[in-house]
């Protein structure tokens, strides 16, 4: 299936690569599935606030950990049950393939909201993203 990435503009949207979809002709109708693709700004500070926490506590072992912890507490995780009766974790992905940018933005505010109510209580949510913003290189 042909994809291709557009720009919004005060017009409707237009080719952000150059190419832009197959020509269609006028009349026709066509099925479109968009998504807002992820910004690695924004993965850079979500990993750049997860390394200020790790390196601020003692008890997660690693990065990976804390990650795991934060995605439960947010709910990016769920309960699933074995046959018998045992309960295991299933821990949803942040990967750029499996949440756009849109669903990360609601996710990452989730984290800092956790963070700053729950890891490091009355942590102002603005004091704590602009101390990752400065950790973060452009």
């Amino acid at each position: 299936m042909p994809e291709t990435f557009m720009r919004r503009n005060l017009n409707g949207f237009e080719p952000a690569d150059g190419e832009g979809p197959p020509r269609v002709p006028v009349g026709d109708v066509v099925k479109v599935t968009y998504s807002r693709p992820r910004s690695l700004a924004h993965q850079r500070l979500y990993w750049g606030l997860i390394r200020l926490v790790f390196e601020n506590q003692s008890y997660f072992t690693t990065k990976d950990h804390l990650h795991q912890a934060v995605k439960l507490a947010t709910g990016y995780a769920h309960k699933k049950t074995r046959k018998n009766g045992e309960q295991y974790t299933v821990y949803d992905s942040t990967s750029f393939e499996a949440m756009d940018q849109t669903e990360f933005n609601e996710y990452f505010e989730r984290v800092v909201e956790f963070v700053c109510s729950e890891v490091i209580p009355n942590l102002d949510e603005g004091d704590l993203k602009r101390e990752i913003e400065g950790m973060i290189k452009p």
